[in-house]
């Protein structure tokens, strides 16, 4: 149970670092024009929330992983 509770708080991160990468990339699009500086910050902020988003998702499956394990373990 206490690792449903941890992977439904990890998908929760993961939508909103989807929702932070998303809102970057408008901004990098939007701002490339206007002022270089934001427009690197926003295209970092974009690849570091891309990174993120997939330990966070490689957690989410080791979780996974670990908590059917052990229910097969549970039945034999």
């Amino acid at each position: 149970m206490k690792n449903i509770t941890s992977i439904n708080s990890l998908n929760e991160i993961i939508a909103r670092l989807e929702y932070l990468g998303g809102s970057a990339e408008w901004i990098a699009k939007e701002s490339v024009h206007l002022d270089g500086a934001i427009s690197q910050t926003a295209t970092l902020i974009c690849a570091v929330a891309d990174q993120i988003k997939q330990k966070v998702s490689q957690l989410v499956s080791d979780l996974t992983l670990d908590d059917s394990a052990t229910d097969n373990t549970r039945y034999h």
